[in-house]
């Protein structure tokens, strides 16, 4: 018996080695490499004064009342880049009627051609918004979807609220969601309510991510219909 409790435990410490070598380390090792690399890009402005994205991108619209605002996060990367527009700085792209559903369609496309360029190393990008109901709107946002696709070679899927798979897309992380709806509230990208005071920096799923603010970049993207 005495033998046999020696081997049996001799097997459970060669298998808990194995299984430490094979899942543990390798989930170190990759936490730690990334970990160095998004530091060392900090030194150097990090990813995000490039306007890089890379892996699965989320981006969440949302437009509303106040105006529109759109988060793009690229959690690979550790970054977020975000832009929030009013009647003060995106007239056109809000547009005149005030629908809601028409200034959450316009968003998209402004969303698109913004950052278009920087998914073109990404795996996938998607893409949620509140509802777009105005037929002509809704085939301009696919359009747009369908000229990434084609011109950066990127998968992009775009649902909205009336999409039954909507929650599907995302799953338990809310990062992008949680600060878009900050920002459409108006309280800004900043988090001091929760004791971080970097403006250049957001905590959310437990990860540091850079934050970039683009609505100086979104002129260009203003258009009418």
């Amino acid at each position: 018996m005495f033998d046999i409790a020696i081997i049996a435990a001799c097997i459970v410490f060669v298998l808990t080695v194995l299984f430490i070598r094979t899942f543990i380390f390798p989930l170190l090792r990759s936490k730690l490499s990334k970990e160095s690399v998004f530091q060392e890009g900090m030194a150097n402005g990090g990813v995000g004064s490039l306007g890089r994205c890379a892996g699965r991108v989320e981006v969440e619209v949302r437009g509303g009342s106040s105006g529109v605002a759109a988060v793009c996060i690229s959690r690979e990367l550790n970054v977020m880049y975000w832009w929030r527009a009013s009647g003060e700085n995106g007239y056109n792209l809000i547009g005149d009627s005030g629908d809601v559903t028409e200034r959450a369609g316009r968003a998209v496309i402004a969303a698109i051609r913004l950052w278009g360029k920087s998914w073109e190393n990404a795996d996938r990008v998607d893409i949620c918004s509140n509802s777009v109901s105005n037929a002509k709107l809704k085939m301009l946002v696919q359009q747009q979807v369908e000229d990434c696709q084609n011109k950066y070679g990127v998968r992009v899927r775009w649902s909205d609220d009336a999409d039954p798979v909507r929650e599907e897309v995302y799953g338990p992380e809310s990062g992008a969601r949680d600060l878009v709806n900050q920002l459409m509230a108006g309280r800004g990208a900043g988090q001091d309510g929760e004791g971080f005071h970097n403006i250049h920096l957001r905590v959310t799923d437990e990860n540091v991510f850079q934050l970039v603010n683009h609505t100086d970049k979104l002129l260009p993207h203003y258009f009418h219909i």
